[in-house]
């Protein structure tokens, strides 16, 4: 005979685990329902990126060098969102004692950023989320170590404001040519803006 809190405990998880699965599935109907309504703009304006992003990577070395490469790819996710991750990285100068002396340690510092493109569950919406962090590897032991803080800001944007100009302002952030507050059209167009974290 099992005891009753031991019943309880397995009846509550049992609900627990269905209304969390039930959410996910909700969710994940608005976004699809959201996607069939965006399907076309949103699959032109990601296109569109791919396209800007190639062109930028098969710049001279030299015209790329503040970049690098920038990395574009497809994820899958449970909500079947249609994510996109773009990102780019920097090699940072280490600082040097009093202005004249080389770092005790070596280390090679990076400043990398990120930009998030998914469909919304909420009608009409497309999220946008920008990332940027430091790391630092050191070379001797090659661990990489992350900085706390860096920038987290989350945008609300209507689908019907995707536009090229949009495109090459995320193309110059993620290439280092300007900072989130130099975004004119995006700041412009944003619906709702999240900030999670600003350095």
């Amino acid at each position: 005979m099992s005891h009753w809190l031991e019943e309880a405990e397995r009846n509550a998880a049992g609900r627990k685990i269905s209304d969390k699965d039930e959410r996910i599935r909700q969710k994940m109907l608005r976004v699809q329902e959201n996607y069939t309504g965006v399907k076309t703009k949103y699959d032109e304006f990601i296109s569109g990126l791919y396209t800007l992003i190639n062109r930028a990577n098969n710049l001279p070395g030299e015209r790329r060098r503040l970049f690098g490469m920038i990395d574009a790819r497809p994820r899958s996710s449970k909500l079947d969102n249609q994510l996109n991750i773009f990102s780019s990285s920097r090699k940072l100068e280490p600082r040097k004692l009093f202005g004249l002396l080389p770092p005790l340690f070596p280390v090679q510092m990076r400043l990398v950023r990120a930009v998030f493109i998914s469909v919304s569950d909420k009608p009409g919406m497309i999220g946008i989320e920008f990332k940027e962090k430091r790391s630092r590897k050191r070379r001797d032991n090659g661990l990489h170590e992350h900085y706390r803080g860096g920038i987290h800001v989350l945008h609300s944007f209507k689908a019907e404001s995707l536009s090229d100009e949009l495109s090459l302002e995320i193309i110059d952030w993620l290439a280092f040519s300007a900072d989130l507050k130099d975004l004119s059209y995006l700041l412009s167009h944003t619906e709702k803006t999240r900030i999670i974290n600003a350095d």
